[in-house]
């Protein structure tokens, strides 16, 4: 409506339908590869930061939950993964080997650091940020049980993985993406 309203239409922008439509997938294109993926300890950090200020405990199980579904949401909207590793088909839901590894001293209880080393951080100013904090709002009620049931679901990544290939099979991309776009 505004470019009307200016005397502008997209065939005098670009020529022709053709050459928008041209322009709109190289605009996509860069978009997507303006997504930036993350470390598992960056946004791990975001759910420890916002866990501390609403002081909720939060253990391994939970966050590493929290991080599957972000993740999701972010592959679907986006087209990229959020965080640069790819999760595994545990016993109890999806996985991060790296986060598990820094988070494991912590066995069942609450996680009780403040923050994790990384080496990259997770701008509040960016649509990542945002995403993971509209998780944490929806899903921090939950107990890490009930998001570990979710993930159990049948037709869900985790359980096509685990049923394709068995317990520490990787999550595939492309089912979560497909999973979380609907």
């Amino acid at each position: 409506k505004q470019s009307q309203d200016i005397g502008l239409t997209n065939r005098d922008r670009y020529g022709s339908i053709t050459e928008a439509r041209k322009y709109t997938h190289l605009f996509m294109a860069e978009l997507q590869q303006a997504h930036l993926t993350y470390t598992p300890a960056a946004v791990a950090n975001v759910f420890l930061a916002l866990a501390k200020a609403e002081a909720r405990p939060i253990s391994n199980l939970k966050i590493q939950k929290l991080l599957y579904f972000a993740n999701g949401l972010y592959l679907a909207s986006t087209g990229v993964p959020l965080v640069n590793e790819q999760f595994q088909a545990w016993t109890y839901g999806p996985v991060l080997i790296s986060l598990y590894g820094l988070l494991r001293v912590f066995r069942d209880g609450p996680i009780t650091i403040e923050k994790l080393e990384a080496i990259d951080t997770v701008s509040p100013d960016t649509y990542a940020y945002a995403l993971i904090l509209g998780v944490w709002e929806r899903l921090k009620g939950y107990s890490a049980w009930q998001l570990v049931e979710i993930t159990h679901q049948d037709g869900s990544p985790w359980h096509k993985a685990i049923k394709s290939g068995g317990r520490f099979a990787a999550i595939n991309n492309a089912d979560l993406k497909e999973y979380f776009s609907h």
